[in-house]
């Protein structure tokens, strides 16, 4: 699983000893997984940061699809987020620590009894402990999504935009023969998923101050 498997090396590279001035890491010996290689204290500072975002969106996409799913319901809110969250929830998806990280294996190759809700809920305790009103924390959670989803949708932009820079920079004709990141049909979609995404949002957090 790739979600898995980002929770692994995101392990690894938490695991490293920081309370040294030690700037640039080398190989296996002092930070597990990279190889030969050798990475700087920014970049594996970076890496967990880019995990983390990739984790908890994984998980807070599938909060709000399962906040859809009750609201199409007409479930009370409070206590559909009671039962499936109750406060004393700690569950936490084993990071598998002694893994090494490694390619995630092709989808047709995959066998799970773990349906993708179970597994998204799961990880969603371990990241956000529920620590106040289950309104509260539904409320933040979906914040924290909406600045997620902001952030992946610059990303997003600012690779495409990068590539063009660089593209007519050093490739003859790139202006002419390859379409700008504004006019993007990828970039025109992430624009537009992230709107929806966005008033949904809305909708929600509109509810749920309703119910506080």
């Amino acid at each position: 699983d790739t979600i898995q498997m980002c929770m692994v090396a995101r392990e690894a590279l938490r695991q490293v000893d920081d309370s040294s001035s030690q700037k640039v890491y080398i190989t296996e010996n002092d930070v597990r997984g990279i190889g030969k290689c050798s990475l700087t204290e920014r970049g594996r500072m970076g890496g967990i940061a880019s995990y983390t975002q990739c984790i908890q969106q994984y998980a807070l996409r599938g909060f709000l699809i399962w906040l859809q799913k009750v609201d199409a319901c007409e479930h009370d809110l409070k206590t559909a987020l009671g039962i499936q969250f109750p406060s004393d929830a700690k569950t936490t998806p084993s990071t598998e620590s002694n893994r090494e990280a490694s390619w995630a294996p092709v989808p047709w190759g995959q066998t799970t009894d773990v349906s993708t809700w179970e597994h998204q809920s799961s990880i969603l305790i371990q990241e956000f402990p529920i620590e106040c009103d289950c309104l509260v924390w539904a409320s933040k959670l979906l914040h924290i999504l909406s600045d997620i989803e902001d952030d992946y949708a610059q990303l997003v932009y600012r690779s495409k935009d990068r590539d063009d820079f660089r593209g007519m920079k050093i490739i003859p004709g790139y202006k002419d023969s390859h379409i700008s990141a504004a006019q993007d049909t990828v970039i025109i979609g992430v624009q537009s998923e992230l709107k929806k995404t966005k008033d949904t949002i809305a909708n929600f957090v509109s509810k749920i101050k309703e119910k506080q």
